[in-house]
């Protein structure tokens, strides 16, 4: 994903932010999401916390987190901003349609039978579940698109791994659909 940031630059002569900011959050009106420096306060973030070994509390996650959000990860968002990207994705409004499709389909032919561009893809009796994770210390994220039931799952956690287990039971809820 570093690379992919910096093809962007490249190709395109734009700063990666810029170019995000105009051709992704815009383009599919995610007002609240961007890649903030960590010494700019920015009202409305969650904090990380996660569990420290070393001091046996929970414990803000400050020491560990990006300076600032970037092409592999970092960047902040809320879950009505991941709706509407995937709606943007799913309805060809950041991509051309053909381009789309491929970015959530599998690459079986390139040896990534569960990987599309840049999303995981995974089948299973009538549903394939498209989508792609971040996690760090203290924060947890999913969004799923489930393709043929027609569903959007965002989850977003500030603890350590509390988004899998939300994410494990709307799987199994959507396999009873």
């Amino acid at each position: 994903m570093v690379l992919l940031g910096q093809v962007i630059e490249n190709v395109t002569g734009e700063n990666y932010y810029d170019y995000i900011n105009e051709n992704v959050y815009k383009k599919a009106n995610m007002q609240q999401s961007g890649s903030y420096d960590l010494d700019v306060p920015v009202k409305n973030t969650a904090r990380n916390y996660w569990f420290s070994v070393e001091t046996g509390q929970v414990t803000e996650n400050l020491m560990f987190q990006s300076v600032k959000g970037g092409p592999a990860g970092g960047g902040y968002s809320t879950v009505g901003d991941l709706h509407k990207f995937a709606l943007a994705m799913q309805n060809a409004q950041l991509v051309s349609r053909e381009l789309s499709n491929k970015a959530l389909s599998a690459k079986p032919e390139l040896n990534a039978p569960n990987w599309g561009y840049g999303f995981s893809v995974r089948s299973s009796a009538g549903n394939t579940t498209v989508g792609h994770n971040g996690s760090h210390l203290g924060m947890t994220a999913r969004l799923n698109m489930y393709q043929e039931k027609g569903y959007i799952l965002v989850v977003l956690g500030n603890f350590q791994s509390s988004a899998w287990p939300v994410v494990a039971k709307v799987d199994q809820l959507i396999k009873r659909l």
